[in-house]
Formats: structure tokens, C-alpha cells, sequence
């Protein structure tokens, strides 16, 4: 019998955990995928990707980098995206580069380039093991 989704959920700190080490995955998957696209002109866009659960944020770094990136101009435009944190037991990858979504769905007749939904698939596929092995290590 599969008891990972009842362990996963017995604590909201093992649910946090959970939440966080998917989103840590996600989130250097994304990385990753913006770079094998070649979605890398200054490198903004890429050290724009940032992780936010309920306990933290990675927002202002990622901001601050993806701005020294682009250059001071640049700033404001990144610090105008809104940011809202998810609950317990839940994570978010996003990305401070406000034309990352053009990127992503293509625009002006350029390609799509869907780096955040590729990362997700590929991501998808090792969410289980990832929730298994924390539950293993809750469980001692």
C-alpha cells in the first residue's frame, strides 16, 4: 500500500519540506532550461528565477541580480512584478523579469520558447522520489 500522500500530509512541517525541495528542483530545472533553449541574452532572465514558499523568499536576490544583470535602468521594471506568498505546504517558482512571459510564449514573431512548462514536466516525473525519500528520513 502507498502511504506517501498520507505521511506527506500528516505535518505541516513535512509538507512545507516537501513543498520546498520540489521547488528547489523546479526551480534549477528552470534554470537549466532557459539556458538549453537559449533564452540567454545579458542573463537576466535566468538569475531573475526565484523560489517563494510561506517561510521565504528568494525574490529580493533574485531581483537584485537579474537588475545588476540587465543594468540599473532595468530595476524598476523587475521590481514592478507583484509578488504573493504561497500557503503552507506549498511553493512557487517564478521569474522577476518582466518580459520572461514573451520568452515563454513567444511574441512579435518570435518562437515560443516554454522553458517554465518544460521544467514542470521534467520536474513532474521526480516530485514522487523527491517526497519519498523526505518521508523516508521523517519517518527515520
Amino acid at each position: 500500500m502507498n502511504r506517501i500522500p498520507e505521511l506527506a500530509n500528516a505535518t505541516p512541517e513535512l509538507r512545507d519540506a516537501c513543498a520546498r525541495a520540489v521547488g528547489f528542483a523546479l526551480q534549477e530545472e528552470t534554470v537549466e532550461q532557459i539556458r538549453s533553449m537559449g533564452a540567454v541574452d545579458t542573463g537576466a532572465m535566468m538569475n531573475s528565477v526565484y523560489l517563494e514558499t510561506h517561510s521565504m523568499s528568494e525574490r529580493g536576490a533574485a531581483v537584485s541580480a537579474a537588475a545588476t544583470r540587465a543594468g540599473a535602468a532595468s530595476k524598476e521594471f523587475l521590481e514592478a512584478i507583484p509578488s504573493g506568498r504561497p500557503g503552507r505546504g506549498m511553493s512557487k517558482v517564478a521569474l522577476a523579469a518582466n518580459y520572461a512571459v514573451y520568452v515563454h510564449q513567444g511574441a512579435r514573431g518570435r518562437a515560443s520558447r516554454p522553458f517554465l512548462m518544460v521544467a514542470g514536466q521534467n520536474v513532474s516525473g521526480q516530485a514522487r522520489r523527491i517526497v519519498a525519500g523526505l518521508v523516508k528520513e521523517w519517518a527515520g
